[in-house]
């Protein structure tokens, strides 16, 4: 013989049928054994309908239709003004359903299904971080150094005539026209030569050490200063 299916059978059928089966004390895991497509969540969700004071569960099962009545009840005004202060404020979902005893899924459910509560809506991790940012004290810029126009050359300021430069090119025409050769390797290993034997590898400190000399022996400011004696 076939079970009822629960949810093809007439209602007033399946109702009188529930009814006789918890009078006869039956568990809710017991009742939903009783019909087709039926679970133990669909037979206290039926019972929490019905609000019948004869339709009771028993033993355990009653302690538990109180906690699914408890957790599926429609708020209360007061609890839909309080959840909509708390998603005013930011609260995150599982602060919510914390405060209610309910998981996040359940509450997030519940407050789409809630149309003033679905318009205000969760605040998302963007709104957290933008808020954050508008909120936070403007941090001062940093003081750029004081360019270092010139340097201390025998106590005076040093200036270069125009059109002077430390850069390689520049340097090597400079070299060449006084009977040096500077080249560079690799884009970065100097050498030079003063036209007898291999050329000499050297640092850009040495390159302008050469460079010095002639320009101290014209008159003009060498490139590397020099320190002033206290």
């Amino acid at each position: 013989m076939s079970l009822p299916d629960w949810k093809t059978m007439p209602a007033d059928e399946r109702d009188a049928l529930l009814a006789k089966l918890c009078a006869e004390g039956f568990s809710a895991s017991a009742i939903a054994a009783q019909f087709e497509n039926c679970s133990r969540n669909a037979i206290m969700g039926k019972v929490l309908r019905m609000n019948d004071p004869a339709v009771k569960l028993k033993g355990h099962a009653a302690g538990n239709a109180k906690n699914f009545a408890k957790k599926f009840a429609p708020w209360t005004p007061g609890e839909v003004r309080l959840v909509a202060n708390m998603l005013r404020e930011g609260k995150r979902s599982v602060d919510i359903a914390a405060r209610f005893g309910m998981s996040d899924q359940t509450l997030r459910n519940r407050v789409r299904d809630n149309p003033e509560l679905a318009k205000i809506g969760f605040v998302t991790r963007g709104q957290i971080l933008r808020k954050a940012a508008r909120t936070r004290p403007p941090q001062p810029k940093p003081e750029k150094p004081a360019p270092v126009a010139v340097a201390s050359f025998a106590g005076k300021p040093r200036r270069f005539e125009v059109g002077f430069s430390t850069d390689y090119d520049y340097l090597k025409s400079y070299l060449a026209d006084r009977g040096i050769a500077l080249s560079m390797a690799n884009q970065r290993e100097l050498s030079i030569s003063h036209g007898v034997g291999r050329p000499k590898k050297v640092s850009w400190t040495q390159v302008y050490e050469v460079v010095d000399e002639f320009r101290v022996a014209a008159g003009l400011e060498p490139i590397l200063p020099k320190r002033v004696a206290a």
